[in-house]
């Protein structure tokens, strides 16, 4: 055996989840074959996990345990001095005609469960507490080998956890844990490392480095989720799309491929696949935009960028509005800021005064849409940290969001201020590089969705 190696065999009754514990914990969707129907793993399968500094975690699958009521009557019925240590008459067992004969299956899985250090021995926690269940119970106390019960699907209704804590004391078996495999926690996963490590004082620094890992790889998850959120939000909280002389316009379709790269990015950054998510359009509408330049809040955003010379500018041309009693200011006045403000911002602004003159219309996201998808890629994103690599249902997009994310009006301030940038959206023409303001705007979106992606049970239900 190499040095800091310490194997795990996964054992369990057929269809008990034992496959499934594994790409859950290996975070491998792909590994062995997960199916409804019993005896679907009918050879062993081991992976290696190398945790560095010569600590390796070997996880071993194995068939399941098909009739432990019959394998328990062969044990007895062969004779065998019933003062011998269980592992050596398990051992004595194995070698024998009937177990390659009549067990086969049975006999891969009791092998790997004397060559392991620990088992974890699975079960579903739907099924009803009877007698073959209990017979595997006496098979394993009598193996000789220290063992982690896991409770499998527990968060299904079905679910009996209590039932089967109670039949496993009265067989003497007082190591248990829940962990479901398909509504993934990671509190649970952190708990059965903890109990493996005291069952099994030699695996301490192996669990210790993989609770690390696991918790580095979440941290990770969260913040490049958050980054690839923000981007998806800015190209389309940002873009204005021209309208044609029938009001047609590109914007929704482009908006709802942008959001569908995201989904893509998503799955692939928790290790899912396209066959995981059921993508349903949102129910996003464009609104109608003309660029107005007496718009308090396009004048209130000149003030904050072209500060004293546009002020200064602004002075030699403002003109009061009679017809609006006021409330808003001439032409006159920002053409001025424009000109004291110099030859960048009258170049940046250039184009949508052009497009104000000649009457040119878009569409552009409605804010309340643009927090939609912000929502909607939230919950994809916390669905997704919760869902265990076993679960073979996909999940359906969310159409219906009415809860607020957790520093929504953050995530709604920065949104507001792309919806006045139309250059920073990379859905027309490429932004400009080394643009602050954009940079600026996009961290402050990805600093608010980081809160909102923290704790995956805070995001929005429907």
């Amino acid at each position: 055996m190499t040095p800091g190696l310490i194997r795990l065999a996964v054992i369990g009754h057929t269809n008990a989840g034992k496959t499934s514990l594994l790409r859950t914990v290996l975070r491998d969707r792909e590994f062995g074959l997960v199916s409804s129907r019993p005896g679907t793993t009918r050879q062993v399968a081991a992976v290696q996990v190398d945790l560095g500094e010569g600590c390796c975690l070997e996880l071993v699958d194995t068939p399941g345990l098909e009739d432990s009521m019959g394998l328990l009557d062969a044990l007895h019925a062969g004779g065998f001095d019933p003062r011998e240590p269980g592992g050596a008459r398990l051992a004595r067992w194995l070698a024998t005609a009937v177990a390659e004969a009549e067990f086969a299956q049975e006999a891969k899985a009791l092998r790997q469960l004397l060559a392991a250090d620990l088992a974890l021995f699975v079960i579903d926690a739907r099924e009803p507490v009877i007698g073959k269940y209990e017979d595997e119970f006496t098979l394993l106390a009598g193996a000789g080998k220290p063992c982690l019960v896991v409770l499998n699907f527990v968060a299904m209704p079905a679910a009996q956890p209590a039932a089967w804590r109670a039949a496993l004391q009265r067989a003497g078996l007082f190591n248990v844990t829940s962990f479901d495999t398909v509504v993934f926690e990671a509190a649970e996963e952190a708990r059965l490392l903890q109990q493996v490590a005291l069952l099994l004082p030699s695996a301490a620094a192996h669990c210790e480095r993989l609770r690390v890992l696991r918790d580095a790889e979440r941290a990770t998850q969260r913040t490049l989720g958050a980054a690839l959120i923000a981007a998806m939000l800015l190209d389309c909280a940002a873009w204005r799309a021209p309208l044609d002389g029938a009001g047609a316009s590109p914007l929704a379709s482009r908006i709802l491929a942008r959001e569908r790269r995201l989904v893509a990015d998503l799955l692939r950054l928790f290790g899912f696949a396209e066959a995981d998510y059921v993508n349903q359009p949102p129910p996003v509408v464009g609104a109608l935009w003309r660029f107005d330049p007496f718009d308090p809040a396009t004048l209130k955003e000149l003030g904050l960028e072209l500060a004293l010379a546009a002020a200064k500018g602004a002075a030699y041309g403002v003109v009061i509005d009679i017809a609006t009693l006021g409330h808003t200011l001439g032409l006159g006045a920002l053409l001025g800021g424009v000109i004291g403000a110099g030859v960048d911002a009258a170049t940046r602004f250039n184009g949508q005064l052009r497009d104000a003159w000649t009457g040119q219309r878009y569409a552009q996201l409605a804010p309340t849409a643009a927090l939609f998808l912000a929502r909607r890629a939230c919950v994809l994103a916390g669905d997704l940290a919760r869902r265990g690599h076993a679960a073979v249902s996909p999940l359906a997009a969310r159409t219906a969001l009415a809860r607020a994310l957790p520093g929504e009006d953050q995530i709604a301030e920065a949104l507001a201020a792309c919806a006045r940038h139309p250059a920073w959206s990379a859905l027309g023409a490429a932004p400009a590089p080394g643009d602050r303001r954009r940079h600026a705007t996009l961290l402050a979106l990805e600093t608010a969705l980081s809160v909102a992606l923290r704790d995956p049970t805070a995001t929005p239900l429907d």
